[in-house]
């Protein structure tokens, strides 16, 4: 896949990056894989831990500590802002941990703003919006969109939540940024994987419903006791299955490294030797490559469905969020492949998509192509070719 000429000369990219989360390391590295070397060398990227150093740092991009002096410094020598994708604008959260996010995303629409001010062009890339519950993440949004020259949104249900407070021509339907990995990168592969053949390798991604408004402390806890139980008889049934726990999310807030080591303990009791575990890696390519290895994945984390999408798995979600079923549609996963996170979730319905899944159940296998959605996602290029 090419690099895309571009117009702009110095852009500063801001988003959750340095923050541990495979997610926006491989969206980050998507990006930065798919411009071209030149506008690699004069990019700088704010990253949240000053000793963050991304793997892909031999793309010689410039970091930025995600301090205020430094990204203001920064964005005087800039000529373009771009905000890369992820669902920074959404308020499914309980209200603590709302008010955190309101900040997060308060800083986001300041650095907008004041780039505006400042006569730079503003970009949203790959963004991914809603659900909005409450008010103000609709009116610090909007308020955000106000500020940009070009958006670009990874689903149709993201251009839907915004279509009214953004001009259409300044507005595109693409895909997610980690799209980019596909065809940028040297490690990764696409396996060949023949209709209707059983699972070997299933791949299980985690992460906690604790703090979504949606779900809710006891909700987590029931949906993790009935999933571990409904994979503990899949292994059962399923003699030469192996199962391989990965954690997306590493680093000490959030993370999901708690969570899959006890679904790894709890499986492992039964299992012994027919369960990996595979830790948070830095470099969202290693990561790509592991679930490449694997047949078929469930996967309640965004990103872990979006990865196992782009590399052929037949997919399980579990949707702990709007935005995975957003990818779903978007996709086109048959509704039996995404199961709604709830407190009516019941362990049967699981081992019976479970045991659909392993068996080859093409249900279970999205149907937009691999290649359109990557050519999609080369659509948000075209903001470093529109901003100036």
């Amino acid at each position: 896949m090419s690099g895309v000429h571009s117009r702009v000369r110095r852009p500063l990219v801001i988003g959750h990056y340095g923050g541990c989360n495979t997610g926006d390391e491989a969206m980050l590295a998507g990006l930065l894989s798919a411009v071209t070397p030149e506008l690699r060398q004069r990019a700088a990227v704010v990253v949240k831990d000053e000793s963050f150093e991304p793997p892909f740092l031999d793309h010689e991009v410039k970091v930025v500590p995600a301090g205020l002096v430094p990204v203001l410094r920064a964005l005087l020598n800039t000529d373009a802002l771009v905000l890369g994708g992820g669902t920074h604008f959404h308020d499914d959260y309980t209200t603590l941990r709302y008010l955190r996010h309101f900040r997060y995303m308060l800083r986001y629409v300041g650095l907008s703003m004041l780039a505006k001010m400042l006569g730079r062009q503003v970009s949203w890339l790959g963004m991914g919006f809603g659900p909005f519950y409450r008010r103000p993440t609709q009116w610090l949004t909007r308020l955000g969109l106000k500020f940009c020259d070009h958006v670009s949104v990874r689903d149709a249900k993201s251009r839907e939540e915004v279509a009214a407070w953004v001009p259409p021509e300044k507005i595109a339907v693409t895909f997610d940024l980690a799209a980019l990995l596909i065809g940028n990168s040297h490690g990764c592969f696409l396996p060949s994987r023949p209709e209707g053949f059983r699972c070997s390798t299933l791949g299980v991604s985690l992460t906690s419903v604790r703090n979504s408004l949606t779900s809710g402390p006891w909700v987590d806890a029931a949906v993790r006791r009935r999933l571990a139980s409904a994979l503990n008889r899949t292994l059962a049934e399923n003699r030469n299955l192996r199962l391989k726990v990965l954690v997306l999310r590493g680093g000490h807030r959030e993370d999901d490294q708690a969570v899959s080591k006890k679904l790894f303990d709890f499986i492992s009791r039964a299992h012994s030797g027919r369960v990996d575990f595979v830790p948070y890696h830095p470099d969202p390519e290693v990561t790509l490559e592991e679930i490449a290895a694997c047949d078929a994945m469930v996967a309640a984390r965004y990103h872990a469905g979006v990865l196992g999408y782009l590399t052929g798995c037949r997919l399980l979600f579990l949707a702990y969020h709007r935005k995975v079923c957003d990818l779903a549609k978007e996709i086109g996963l048959p509704d039996d492949a995404c199961v709604r996170v709830s407190e009516a979730l019941e362990e049967e319905l699981l081992v019976n998509r479970l045991r659909r899944l392993v068996h080859g159940d093409q249900a279970f296998r999205a149907s937009l192509p691999v290649p359109d959605a990557t050519q999609r996602a080369l659509g948000n290029l075209r903001a470093f070719e529109e901003l100036s």
